[in-house]
């Protein structure tokens, strides 16, 4: 079995393996995968909970984080605790802390979102408009 496939990304084309495929349309297990794909490297830190967080910024208006919070005493939600990934997108015009304080950040949602379920996506989910 062919391991490579032909890509075109920008009306450029090239060659990539198979199994990039499902790490580019979906998110990867692995949040290294993500630097990779993007060409960028994150910003690491850690979260109150003293687990990684990791956040990369592939244009100005676009952040990407990924994050893994413990389960608390409540009921396990796996797009709150476990690993996941999150999609902030702003406006144009403002910076991150304006658009905060005006509440002008817009949340990414998985297909199958559901109110008071969370907005991240997990491990294997596609990107937004994938």
């Amino acid at each position: 079995m062919d391991r490579f496939v032909r890509v075109e990304n920008n009306g450029v084309e090239g060659i990539a393996e198979k199994e990039m495929t499902h790490v580019v349309t979906y998110f990867p297990k692995n949040p290294n995968d993500l630097s990779k794909i993007l060409g960028i490297e994150p910003k690491v830190t850690t979260t109150q909970h003293e687990t990684t967080r990791m956040v990369w910024e592939p244009n100005s208006n676009t952040r990407i984080r990924y994050e893994s919070l413990p389960s608390d005493s409540g009921i396990f939600n796996p797009h709150h605790h476990g690993e996941h990934y999150h999609i902030d997108i702003k406006p144009n015009n403002l910076t991150w802390n304006q658009a905060k304080r005006q509440n002008a950040i817009q949340k990414g949602k998985p297909e199958d979102y559901r109110p008071n379920h969370g907005t991240s996506f997990l491990p294997g989910e596609k990107h937004p408009g994938k």
